[in-house]
């Protein structure tokens, strides 16, 4: 050889295992190899990935579905149409037929009886969630009839 370097017949240029090297190459050199991940770092992975999906799945959901704005349907049951002591008692269905919860929904009933002045009757449910029916009775001191009764939302909040 002729560099001022001289080797034994034993010896590799290569640095030991125990300082701090492997096969000559520095540990932070360009050539390093890092430790392959942990349990741990694979489960914190994972469930990043599973929030990134989720969320983006229901940005996508939100924008697949139609939103409505309130409406009602309003139901008098006529055929159960019920005299009690003196008085008839009518059922009511309200159903909140859109996508969106809704407060303080005001039912007005304008009950004009012949031969006499007009009723105006309110009730307010309090809550009512998409899709939900909610049923209840007016009180007439008169015998009311589809011609004579006129039924409607007139108010309702967006929580």
């Amino acid at each position: 050889m002729s560099s001022s370097t001289k080797m034994s017949a034993g010896e590799t240029p290569y640095k030991s295992a125990g300082s701090g090297k492997e096969s000559g190459r520095d540990s932070e050199g360009p050539f390093s190899e890092d430790p392959p991940p942990t349990i741990l770092v694979w489960i914190a992975r994972t469930l990043t990935l599973a929030a990134l999906l989720s969320i983006i799945g229901y940005l996508f959901w939100l924008i697949s579905t139609d939103s409505r704005p309130a409406q009602f349907v309003v139901d008098a049951r006529w055929s159960e149409l019920d005299p009690r002591g003196g008085e008839w008692v009518l059922p009511i269905t309200v159903t909140n037929d859109s996508t969106e919860a809704v407060t303080n929904v005001v039912l007005d009933a304008a009950f004009q009886p012949p031969g006499r002045e007009e009723v105006n009757l309110s009730t307010t449910l309090p809550l009512m969630g998409e899709g939900e029916r909610a049923l209840l009775e007016m009180v007439f001191e008169d015998e009311p009839t589809p011609d004579t009764l006129d039924l409607r939302v007139s108010s309702y909040q967006s929580p």
